[in-house]
């Protein structure tokens, strides 16, 4: 460890004011001091010139300074690092002397395969160190002494807790996506990847890279290194919106939440992708997407944190590949990965911030080529677009599906003149502002240029003398006020004034007759036509049935049935008897077919049926003859006919 807590806000302000490398002239590897056979494996592959990352890069690093790489995604740190990590390395030596760290399996995966392919031929062996694998097929790869490790800091970290892994070796130490491999591992304990940089060498050479560096981040970085150079392929001060390649265009689309999945198909079979990869938030959702777009028919595979190792790698193969078109995943894919022809970035769920907003679209338009990165929001979230927009000075632009095309609307989220670089805006010149305008000047012409105002008191084209005279006081419908019929006269209503017309009804007068000729009211009390003391008395209490209480039957007393008490009334009939025979005395009857009770009928004799009951048999044979004519009858009695069926004797 290089510097305490207390240095770390003093190096910050150190960084800030660090030498940045500008970008040269494009460069052949062999000319920016890379000497190994990896030259010619990266010719063999059409790969003569460094990238700018990378012509800056590996000489700051082939110095031998600590050093933070940071550059747009897409754009080639990887070999930036990879090839003086390389370089570096004696194959001779069966050590561990470099170590490269990843936050995601994927990526370490990758960049393993790099290292493998590029040192073929070589005695330089590398091995992946990744979570999720046979830890004891691990352990027993460490036996072949790989001078490069390529892994996750939890597993590494595991196997250095056993000490299986030997660190005094080392010479380079890389952490690729710095700000997310800082983020793993227990709150408090300094992280896993801070462990690991506590256990090489003090003497090792400490590189960060990483497309974002914030500031916690960039703390954690000040505090493992000294004098760190910062290598960045743009110019210095160059604003955050070059951090995603100038070839990807940003859209957005609005969808209702309940559409949003329909929405998704609807794009790729409008787009039609040669690869994209679609991002969702949550773990927890990605087998739900993952089975609607597949029921549509789509041809679509999931990667996310917790899958198995084997299986996330042959979906990553079968993608890059190009045997699968589709990937979704969470933004566990979104750090590192290359595919070259992903054409296409969608976003299921829109990222939580900015940066992961453009992790997530660098894995299109990587080293030049073009890419677009569309957006599915819903209708209350479309304010998403304008912050990223305005946070990464980029143009976000809004468009629909109709008619089978991806249409731009108008409306779109320009880059704020806050973010806009300085150098994509026009430059100011001392003098140019435009003078103000002249006094009296209106419409661009001076007041005497102008056509004179309207003449006072003209209307209409004419001036006030030969307008026709307004409407004299007090005239209507064309009529003065003293020619006008007088209006009805007060008090006048139908036509007739008040004293002609019939007086209203007299006080108290109804029904045509005055109060004291209407028949009075039903006398008080009175009720169906008689005074209250001429009707019957009402029932005495108690009375019923024309009698009083006392003179009434009294009830059936308790028990009593048919008139007579419960212990006079002969006893129920014992249980079983019948016809006044109990079970045991009565005769057996035979059935209704003839046939005897169970009682008395004879055991069957074992594998052979009872034989039916003489009686039994003639009552069917009656009833089966029935209405059959005479001769047919004897025939089945045997008593004549044609045993052929013929016609009846006689």
């Amino acid at each position: 460890m290089y510097m305490n807590e207390n240095e770390v806000e003093p190096a910050l302000e150190h960084e800030k004011d660090s030498p940045r490398d500008p970008a040269p002239a494009t460069a052949s590897f062999s000319e920016l001091g890379v000497k190994g056979p990896w030259v010619e494996r990266l010719a063999s592959r059409g790969i003569a010139n460094a990238a700018p990352i990378q012509a800056v890069g590996v000489p700051a690093l082939l110095g031998g300074s600590d050093a933070v790489i940071r550059s747009r995604t897409g754009t080639g740190k990887t070999l930036a690092f990879l090839l003086p990590a390389l370089e570096k390395i004696d194959p001779t030596l069966d050590k561990l002397q470099a170590v490269v760290l990843t936050p995601t399996a994927e990526l370490a995966m990758q960049i393993a395969k790099e290292a493998a392919e590029l040192a073929e031929g070589t005695k330089l062996r590398t091995l992946a160190l990744i979570g999720g694998a046979s830890l004891q097929r691990q352990l027993d790869k460490l036996k072949t002494h790989p001078q490069l490790v390529v892994g996750t800091p939890g597993r590494i970290q595991e196997i250095l807790t056993i000490k299986k892994l030997k660190m005094n070796e080392v010479r380079l130490i890389v952490l690729d996506e710095a700000d997310q491999t800082f983020a793993l591992g227990a709150a408090g304990s300094g992280g896993e990847a801070e462990r690991i940089l506590a256990a090489v060498p003090a003497s090792a050479q400490r590189v960060f890279c990483s497309a974002t560096m914030p500031e916690a981040a960039a703390a954690v970085v000040a505090k493992w290194t000294k004098n760190a150079v910062w290598v960045e392929a743009e110019p210095q001060g160059e604003e955050a919106s070059q951090r995603l390649p100038s070839t990807v265009t940003h859209s957005y689309v609005v969808s209702e939440e309940r559409d949003r999945i329909d929405t998704v198909r609807r794009l790729l079979r409008t787009l039609q992708p040669k690869a994209a990869m679609l991002f969702v938030n949550q773990t927890e959702s990605i087998a739900e997407v993952e089975a609607k777009l597949q029921y549509h028919g789509l041809q679509v595979e999931a990667i996310y944190g917790d899958q198995p190792k084997q299986e996330r790698t042959a979906v990553m193969r079968r993608f890059r590949s190009g045997k699968l078109k589709l990937l979704l995943a969470t933004d566990v894919a979104a750090r590192g990965l290359d595919a070259a022809d992903v054409t296409h970035v969608i976003h299921v769920d829109p990222p939580l911030d900015a940066e992961r907003y453009l992790h997530r679209a660098g894995r299109t338009g990587r080293m030049g080529r073009r890419g677009e990165s569309v957006l599915v929001l819903a209708p209350n979230r479309t304010f998403i677009a304008s912050k990223f927009a305005e946070q990464l000075g980029i143009e976000i632009k809004e468009k629909k599906l109709q008619g089978g095309e991806l249409k731009e609307r108008k409306t779109y989220f320009p880059p704020t003149a806050s973010t806009t670089p300085a150098a994509a805006r026009p430059a100011k010149v001392a003098g140019a502002a435009p003078a103000a305008r002249p006094s009296g000047e209106r419409f661009g012409k001076p007041a005497g240029e102008r056509p004179a105002g309207r003449p006072s008191g003209e209307r209409f084209g004419k001036p006030a003398g030969e307008r026709p005279a307004g409407r004299p006081s007090g005239e209507r419908f064309g009529k003065p006020a003293g020619e006008r019929p007088a209006g009805s006269p007060s008090g006048e209503r139908f036509g007739k004034p008040a004293g002609e017309r019939p007086a209203g009804r007299p006080g108290g007068e109804r029904f045509g007759k005055p109060a004291g000729e209407r028949p009075a009211g039903r006398p008080g009390g009175e009720r169906f036509g008689k005074p209250a003391g001429e009707r019957p008395a009402a029932r005495p209490s108690g009375e019923r049935f024309g009698k009083p209480a006392g003179e009434r039957p009294a009830a059936r007393p308790s028990g009593e049935r048919f008139g007579k008490p419960a212990g006079e009334r002969t006893a129920a009939r014992p249980s079983g008897e019948r016809f006044g025979k109990p079970a045991t005395v009565r005769a057996d009857r035979l059935d209704v077919r003839g046939a005897k009770p169970a009682s008395v009928k004879p055991a069957a004799r074992a594998g052979k049926a009872p034989a039916a009951a003489p009686v039994a048999k003639e009552r069917h044979r009656d009833k089966k003859n029935k209405g059959a004519p005479r001769w047919l009858k004897d025939k089945k009695e045997g008593n004549g006919g044609e045993s052929d069926g013929g016609t009846p004797k006689g």
